[in-house]
C-alpha cells in the first residue's frame, strides 16, 4: 500500500502516525525528527473541517426542529455522513504530501 513519505529521510507515515498529526503546519517526522508541513489543500481542509461538521449537525438539528425527523433519523444521518467522510479521508491519506519547513 502507498503511504505518504518524508522528503528528507523517505520514511513512511502510516495511518497510526497520520492520526497523531494535529497541526498540519507543524508535523514532525517520526523517523528523522525534521519539521514538515503539509500541502495547502490539507491545510484548507483542516480549517474547513470544523465548519463541515457543524453544517452536518445543523442539518440534523434543523430537520428535527421542524418535525420532519425523529432522533433516530438524525442518528442514522450523522452515522452515514461521518462514515462517508471518514472513508473519503482514509482513501485520500496515501496521496498526502509533505515539504520541509
Amino acid at each position: 500500500m502507498k503511504y505518504p513519505r518524508c522528503p528528507s529521510c523517505n520514511g513512511i507515515f502510516t495511518y497510526i502516525e497520520g492520526f497523531k498529526m494535529v497541526n498540519p503546519w507543524k508535523v514532525k517526522c517520526p523517523h528523522c525528527g525534521i519539521l514538515l508541513e503539509t500541502t495547502l489543500l490539507v491545510k484548507i481542509f483542516g480549517v474547513l473541517a470544523p465548519f463541515l461538521g457543524l453544517a452536518v449537525a445543523g442539518v440534523a438539528i434543523y430537520f428535527e426542529e421542524i418535525g420532519r425527523w425523529q432522533t433516530i433519523n438524525s442518528v442514522i444521518f450523522l452515522a452515514a455522513t461521518f462514515s462517508i467522510i471518514g472513508i473519503v479521508c482514509f482513501a485520500c491519506y496515501p496521496y498526502m504530501k509533505f515539504t520541509k519547513k
